[in-house]
């Protein structure tokens, strides 16, 4: 992997913004894995409405599973999560 000297998107706010996440993946490189991690970020700091208000292009995504699935997938790892943290 080649280091670009730009690899800080979450740099002066705390947070990632859309034009940060396309920057990022603007970049190059491993871009699948890339937009995961920013993804990721904005996940981590952003409620789900503040990402589908910074992404609104999200329901232009086609998902391979049905968003149940996901969800239930989202909430078992949930699950997992907390009980380990016992």
């Amino acid at each position: 992997m080649r280091d670009s000297g730009r690899s800080a998107v979450v740099r002066d706010t705390g947070h990632v913004t859309a034009r940060r996440a396309v920057s990022a993946v603007q970049l190059g490189g491993d871009t699948d894995t890339v937009a995961a991690l920013v993804g990721g970020l904005m996940g981590g700091k952003l409620t789900a409405e503040q990402v589908r208000a910074e992404l609104p292009w999200h329901q232009l995504v086609v998902l391979s599973e049905p968003e149940s699935a996901i969800a239930e997938t989202a909430a078992a790892l949930a699950t997992a999560r907390a009980i380990q943290s016992v």
